[in-house]
């Protein structure tokens, strides 16, 4: 699943590696059929780096090469089934015809009925019109130029554009069914779209026989871009469900396994998010151990390879260290997190970062409040225009807390005012919304007030599930009732968190 090369490479141009595939057809060590994931081991033989969206780019260039030399029927059939990586055997059994038959047809030596030449080319993945006279069809141009788009608003975070881009493929009339590539891809780009714009049901519904045919190596959908999306949404819409919780890890180790050595930043990113399901279904220190050793590997590849890959490790480690007491590590990580994010590529990942990195600084350098409110000033506007919903809400909360280390108490309320209104809100984020507002008032001695604001804390708390996930919640509420004297409902606070996560509780 992991590649073990160790040997330092070297990073040279997109001009440079092709002209070291070009030599390399030429001296016949590299077929001009050869996928992907040869062209991209090849140059990392000869210590050249190679990412997977480069090496993506030379096998196209490739294939358009082989297409360019597919001057008959025979020739481009051959050619589409060689890049789509069949046997004519295999492609025999897939269009139903004799091995023989289609070693004819390669030959130019027999014609097809409409009948195998739409088989073929549903095989292949082609238009008919291209296995016919070499030249795709403007319905086929257009398809692509809208999954084409699609994609590069994906990369941008412009969701309203990519849900519009794909809805030219999927909604609208075309003079022939759509291949099955060209759909899995919308339904893919569609469903990145809804999970990011807080429709995660919908996003899980709409990916999860995508995800399946994926598994089932039915599919050539990229598996960790369809992991970013459905882990994601799965995640959001399990609530505090354990056991859906643990069915995403599963799944996304799945999907990082079926990527095997396709480890774009995207594989990384994927295995960071993983790292937030384990701390929520088993411990912290288990999340921080298996962060730590993706971390490894990713470093003997060099951080520099998969710069937001890396981010997004150091971003989620960071945040274990902060959890786990480890305040200056996590200060380091975050910072470091900070400067390999790529901000062109990632703009949504760059505005949460930002967040993230301000949680960080009010728990580690609570004197540095001010700087916090600027980092979360500044990427404010990006988060409302690129965000989930859950992002704004993890902002609110960050922004109170700076409020109130500014002694800020009204501003503080002030602020929460939204979240602690929106009953369809988060009920974690709702629940820090009232700590934060009890908080605010005990700093004013507003005694009874702040006993309210707690008191509706623990009633919301109270309805959640009885799982390890709402613990430290609990702890929580125990630290407010100790600093208000209640030493009963702090000792019932505290003995609540150690039952979830089932310790003895050795508490009066």
């Amino acid at each position: 699943m992991i590649d073990s090369v160790t040997t330092t490479v070297k990073q040279v141009s997109l001009e440079q590696l092709r002209a070291l595939v070009r030599q390399g057809l030429d001296d016949g060590e590299l077929a001009i059929t050869a996928p992907a994931t040869r062209i991209r081991a090849y140059l990392r033989e000869r210590g050249l780096r190679c990412t997977p969206v480069q090496s993506r780019q030379l096998w196209e260039e490739l294939r358009r090469s082989l297409d360019g030399h597919a001057d008959t029927f025979g020739r481009r059939l051959a050619a589409a089934r060689v890049a789509r990586g069949l046997t004519q055997g295999e492609l025999a059994r897939i269009a139903d015809c004799s091995e023989s038959y289609l070693s004819y047809l390669e030959a130019d030596a027999r014609s097809p009925s409409e009948r195998l030449l739409t088989a073929l080319a549903d095989a292949v993945r082609r238009e008919p019109d291209w296995l016919r006279t070499g030249e795709e069809s403007e319905t086929t141009r257009q398809i692509e130029r809208s999954l084409g788009l699609a994609w590069e608003a994906l990369q941008a975070a412009e969701w309203t554009l990519v849900e519009s881009h794909v809805a030219r493929v999927l909604d609208q009339e075309h003079d022939r069914p759509l291949h099955v590539d060209e759909r899995e891809n919308a339904l893919l780009l569609r469903g990145r779209s809804l999970c990011a714009t807080g429709r995660d049901a919908e996003a899980v519904a709409l990916l999860g026989p995508l995800v399946d045919r994926v598994l089932a190596g039915l599919s050539d959908v990229p598996p960790v871009v369809l992991g970013q999306g459905y882990v994601r949404a799965l995640l959001n819409a399990a609530g505090e469900e354990t056991h859906v919780l643990a069915q995403a890890w599963i799944i996304g180790q799945q999907l990082l396994t079926a990527a095997g050595d396709q480890q774009e930043d995207d594989w990384w990113r994927l295995a960071a998010t993983l790292m937030a399901v384990h701390d929520q279904v088993s411990s912290m220190e288990l999340s921080a151990v298996q962060g730590e050793w993706w971390l490894a590997q990713l470093r003997r590849l060099g951080e520099d390879t998969y710069p937001s890959g890396a981010a997004a490790l150091y971003w989620n480690l960071a945040l274990r260290d902060l959890d786990l007491d480890r305040q200056d590590e996590a200060l380091a990580k975050i910072n470091k997190a900070i400067g390999l994010q790529d901000s062109t590529r990632y703009p949504m990942d760059c505005a949460r970062l930002q967040v993230a990195y301000a949680h960080v600084l009010l728990t580690a350098r609570p004197d540095q409040a001010q700087s916090a409110a600027k980092a979360l000033d500044d990427c404010l506007a990006s988060l409302l225009k690129l965000g989930y919903p859950s992002d704004r809400y993890d902002w609110i909360l960050t922004r109170a807390r700076a409020d109130l280390l500014l002694d800020d108490t009204a501003g503080t309320r002030t602020r929460l005012a939204p979240l602690l209104s929106d009953d369809e809100a988060e009920p974690q984020a709702r629940i820090g919304g009232w700590l934060l507002a009890g908080d605010s008032y005990a700093e004013e001695s507003a005694l009874d007030q702040a006993l309210a604001a707690y008191r509706r804390a623990q009633g919301l708390l109270e309805r959640m599930p009885a799982t390890p996930v709402w613990a430290r919640a609990w702890r929580d509420v125990g630290d407010r009732w100790t600093r208000l004297g209640d030493s009963r409902a702090s000792s019932a606070a505290y003995r609540r968190a150690l039952d979830l996560c089932h310790v003895t509780s050795t508490l009066p």
